[in-house]
């Protein structure tokens, strides 16, 4: 029964993958006979080309209260060549959580450290903001590494 759902959904994936013009879904289905046959369009630059996507996140809290802060980076070389950060947050009653935000604070060529802030605490909603009962900020340094490694602290 259950292979039957399986199958069922890849034919019809299969159909609309067709539709949008996909004909087939093997990375490499038709390779070159011959060595250079093809090849007379790539450049040296787009062959040395070793840039990869990465994205290194922290995550704390539980189900009542949790945060993540996320660094996105493109490595290549042992180089860190980009980076960007978000921050993710969410909480249920009485807890509270607060994003204070994430900025880059160092940048190296092997490396970039990013600084997340956060105010944690627990207390009751008022129609004037959050009145807390106790409260904690939270600082999390995130490092993202060339080689496509990150740590935390």
């Amino acid at each position: 029964m259950k292979y039957t759902k399986v199958i069922k959904f890849f034919s019809i994936m299969l159909i609309l993958l067709t539709s949008l013009g996909v004909s087939t879904l093997a990375v490499n289905a038709q390779e070159p006979t011959d060595f250079d046959q093809g090849a007379e369009n790539i450049t040296i630059a787009e062959m040395l080309d070793t840039r990869s996507s990465r994205r290194y996140s922290l995550y704390r809290g539980n189900w009542g209260l949790w945060s993540r802060d996320s660094v996105n980076f493109n490595h290549s070389n042992g180089r860190v060549n980009s980076s960007n950060a978000y921050q993710e947050w969410g909480w249920i009653f009485p807890n509270y959580i607060e994003a204070r935000g994430i900025t880059r604070v160092a940048t190296s060529a092997s490396s970039h450290t990013w600084r997340a802030s956060k105010y944690v605490s627990a207390g009751i909603p008022t129609p004037w903001g959050h009145v807390g009962v106790y409260g904690k900020i939270v600082v999390d340094h995130l490092r993202v590494n060339g080689n496509g490694t990150g740590t935390w602290w």
